[in-house]
């Protein structure tokens, strides 16, 4: 793995894991909050609030914006330890990371 190509993975997981988390707090907030109102209602065709209440909100009750928080953490952390000279896995850390993310696109699917 190139020194660009960790850094830009590291940027977009980062990017990706404060998404699912403040998606995460937003749907937590929804469920708990009876008053509280999305900061992406903007009309009735752009509403969050109608996504993360909806069936596709969740998954076996759990909120997909946690999967999102989960998968963007193993992403950081392989990126992470990928990119230590001293990692004994240095060379197949892409492998996993493609891995995972395929996986991870087959479940957005």
């Amino acid at each position: 793995m190139t020194k660009l190509s960790r850094t830009l993975l590291l940027a977009f997981a980062a990017l990706g894991l404060g998404a699912a988390s403040i998606s995460s707090y937003v749907h937590y907030q929804l469920l708990t909050n009876s008053g509280y109102s999305s900061f992406c209602d903007i009309n009735t065709t752009v509403n969050c609030t109608q996504a993360y209440l909806s069936p596709y909100g969740s998954l076996f009750g759990v909120p997909v914006a946690l999967f999102g928080v989960f998968f963007f953490t193993l992403e950081l952390r392989l990126a992470g330890v990928g990119g230590r000279a001293s990692s004994t896995v240095r060379d197949a850390m892409p492998a996993y990371i493609f891995a995972i993310s395929t996986v991870g696109l087959a479940f957005i699917l």
